[in-house]
């Protein structure tokens, strides 16, 4: 899946969320172990929580962009997660499933 921010977040009527003391945690529970090279993680754009596709969040975002220039920027990170872990991240935060970079061996 591309870099995105989850619909509730952005654009028409969604203006709230963008307003400067507004903080929405999203929460992922990993029961199984992911890294950069089987993927299955999540990849997130450091910052990406204080940017704004028009300033005040009324439009819908258009992704294809960020996927081309923040998606091969230094400011994404893979998260290497382990089985247990939780990741919290702000709502409005850019992220996408971490894609596969390396087969495991375990496909068929």
């Amino acid at each position: 899946m591309p870099l995105h921010v989850d619909d509730t977040f952005v654009g028409p009527g969604r203006e709230s969320a963008w307003a400067p003391g507004f903080v929405h945690v999203q929460a992922g529970l990993y029961l199984q172990d992911n890294d950069p090279a089987t993927g299955g993680a999540i990849d997130v754009i450091r910052g990406s929580h204080l940017m704004s596709f028009d300033e005040y969040g009324r439009v819908p975002a258009e992704f294809d962009v960020a996927n081309w220039t923040l998606g091969t920027s230094s400011l994404r990170e893979t998260l290497d997660i382990r089985a247990g872990d939780v990741v919290l991240w702000h709502g409005r935060l850019m992220h996408a499933s971490t894609r596969v970079h390396q087969p495991s061996g375990r496909e068929k």
